[in-house]
């Protein structure tokens, strides 16, 4: 079928709600695929416009058809989220052209293109790289040695393990069970649910086993084998969420190299420049973004720095895909800290540039609200996009757009490449490289905090409240953020030493002030009356 059509018969149909007989066809046709993402909606609008004879049929979401295929845990995954755990690349979908009203435009433009074009051709690619990859099916009577399995829970409808079949195929006894014909023995790779239980096993928690790997006696019955596409590509992490994924492969550092003007033999540290346009509400001096950079100069990376740093820094561990969660009583590391602990030269050429890329590599806009701000620059007179906000509005961005912190299996990778990447960088100037000896000392030591999880957020606490909701752009929503030494430090910490003793008092009456101090603090700042 030559489905070739003209601007005049395309271009209007939404006006004149009206398709081409020809595309009406296409997509009546139950036998041709539709591939994409949230498919079956799109054709429910296609159709609301043609009214045709028949519905519009055909249709195959890519994250149902991933779902069924334990590629990923949840069928609500966007295509880039898709795209990123496939085959581990970024597909830009955070920009203006998303959400334009420019596609009524006779003539697109090249970004307009390209958008589409990526769309069509990535949902191609996925459907054909997932089709190669069959749904779980029950054991088979002798299934193959190591065959990668699923181990569901009793209703057969919730995977809680990943694992193999044992390679100890000729025991018919363990851990006191007897193997029969409705048992099979397991090696458990992954527990997806700790607290489920394993009947065969004197109904025993699969957190009771211990760390995986380990051996299980399951019921046939709950045993699935399949292709085993989770051993072969990173996954998503237990209870992570698809936007935290795709996280892993969005961030990338700044490629420009900026020189600024500055006293060249002053040593500072990176916090102050960097706390008060992280926080979101603070307005002040030190904006990364909003500074201005004149002269675009060529770097030169040194070879013995990028050798050392290399060194150095694979002294480090990479942290393991399972991050400790729990939720300490103690303040960790507070990351302006972290930032301060890199004491470069502010005559630098390339410090101002790493501290944009560092900045990036930590702090991620979060993808909501990242959305929700570029669907409303979108509508502006004229259109602007959220790179542009953050290059040109950047207090106004941050008050509006909240950021986290990745759990340290993300983290690591990207600090580490920024490291790397402008460490060993020559100044134009002075040739002397933003690093030294001791800074890939320093710059170690903060892999290791990010591989303690010391500096990623900590799961499960917000950080970011809503104070109101900002009339003039759409009803965004204002966020006060409390992360940061200043909102913490400031409201109660340096308030302290004013209302304890100095000297001479027991711990009952340090006690007993520090009491008095939270008491009055509560009453000061908390927004109920006292009755």
């Amino acid at each position: 079928m030559d489905l070739k059509l003209t601007y005049d018969q395309v271009a209007p149909f939404v006006a004149r709600r009206k398709l081409p007989s020809r595309l009406v066809a296409l997509l009546q046709n139950p036998h041709v695929c539709k591939v994409g993402r949230m498919i079956s909606g799109d054709l429910k609008q296609l159709e609301a416009i043609a009214q045709p004879t028949l519905p519009f049929s055909g249709g195959l979401d890519l994250a149902a058809y991933a779902k069924a295929r334990h590629v990923v845990s949840k069928a609500n995954c966007s295509l880039g989220d898709l795209c990123a755990k496939v085959f581990g690349k970024r597909l830009n979908k955070n920009v203006s052209e998303r959400t334009s009203i420019a596609w009524e435009n006779r003539e697109l433009t090249e970004a307009q293109i390209n958008y589409a074009a990526c769309d069509a051709y990535v949902s191609l690619l996925l459907y054909n790289e997932l089709s190669k990859f069959s749904i779980p099916r029950a054991l088979s009577a002798k299934p193959p040695a190591s065959a990668p399995i699923l181990l569901y829970h009793t209703d057969n409808t919730l995977v809680i393990a990943y694992g193999r079949l044992s390679a100890l195929s000729n025991i018919s006894e363990i851990d006191g069970i007897r193997l029969s014909a409705r048992t099979v023995l397991l090696e458990v790779t992954e527990v997806l649910v700790p607290a489920a239980i394993i009947s065969t096993h004197n109904k025993r928690a699969l957190k009771d086993f211990g760390h995986p790997p380990f051996q299980l006696v399951a019921l046939r019955s709950h045993v699935f084998h399949f292709d085993g596409l989770v051993f072969g590509m990173q996954s998503l992490e237990p209870g992570e969420s698809t936007a935290e994924g795709a996280m892993k492969a969005r961030v990338q550092p700044a490629a420009g190299i900026v020189a600024d003007e500055g006293d060249r033999d002053e040593s500072t540290g990176l916090g102050d420049i960097l706390r008060n346009e992280v926080q979101g509400v603070d307005e002040g001096e030190g904006n990364l973004d909003s500074e201005s950079a004149t002269t675009i100069v060529t770097a030169e990376a040194d070879v013995s720095s990028q050798s050392h740093g290399r060194t150095e820094l694979s002294k480090v561990e990479p942290p393991k895909p399972e991050w400790d969660k729990t939720i300490r009583s103690r303040v960790l590391k507070d990351v302006f800290h972290v930032f301060n602990m890199l004491r470069l030269s502010t005559g630098h050429g390339l410090r101002k540039e790493f501290s944009r890329a560092l900045r990036d590599a930590i702090f991620i806009p979060d993808q909501e609200d990242r959305v929700r701000i570029s669907a409303w620059a979108a509508t502006q007179k004229p259109p602007t996009t959220f790179e542009q906000l953050q290059a040109k509005r950047p207090d106004w961005l941050w008050r509006h757009c909240r950021r986290i912190i990745p759990p340290p299996s993300s983290l690591f990778p990207l600090v580490e490449k920024t490291f790397l990447t402008y460490g060993p960088l020559k100044d134009a100037a002075t040739g002397l490289t933003l690093f030294g000896l001791q800074h890939w000392k320093t710059a170690k030591q903060i892999l290791e905090l990010i591989r303690q999880g010391f500096i990623s957020d900590p799961p499960g606490i917000p950080l970011y409240t809503i104070i109101c909701l900002d009339s003039a752009a759409g009803k965004l929503p204002i966020y006060r953020c409390s992360r940061g030494t200043n909102f913490t430090e400031g409201g109660v910490h340096t308030h302290l030493r004013s209302r304890l003793p100095t000297s001479g008092a027991s711990v009952r009456h340090v006690n007993a002030c520090l009491s008095d101090f939270v008491l009055q603090h509560n009453l000061r700042v908390s927004n109920f009356d006292i009755i």
